[in-house]
């Protein structure tokens, strides 16, 4: 890591063995862990979060309402594959706390 203040870069180590260490990471990593025994499962759930992505990205109001309930139905069966299903929940609650730390940072930094 090329941070050049001694003190900052321990806090910053610190933060990640935090991160690390929380339940949020570690049922992420046991959820990508299930993930990797299945064949072919994380290019499935690549093309389901690139989907998901665009979608987003390209429409807006009614649209983005109307094309989210047609993906919702869509992948419904595959949602509910329990380990598909704890895979995404336990990656969007990690990234969720990574983006909380972020906001966090900003916040207190006056950077917001």
């Amino acid at each position: 890591m090329a941070i050049f203040d001694e003190q900052v870069n321990k806090s910053v180590n610190g933060l990640i063995d935090a991160i690390r260490n929380s339940d949020v990471y570690l049922e992420f990593m046991a959820a990508q862990q299930e993930v990797s025994r299945i064949e072919g499962l994380q290019e499935k759930i690549d093309a389901y979060r690139m989907e998901n992505y665009r979608m987003q990205q390209e429409f807006q109001g009614e649209e983005l309402l109307r094309k989210t309930e047609e993906f919702t139905r869509k992948y419904a069966s595959f949602r509910e594959d329990p380990v598909i299903d704890h895979f995404l929940s336990s990656e969007l609650a990690f990234c969720r706390m990574v983006q909380d730390v972020w906001n966090e940072l900003l916040k207190k930094l006056e950077l917001d």
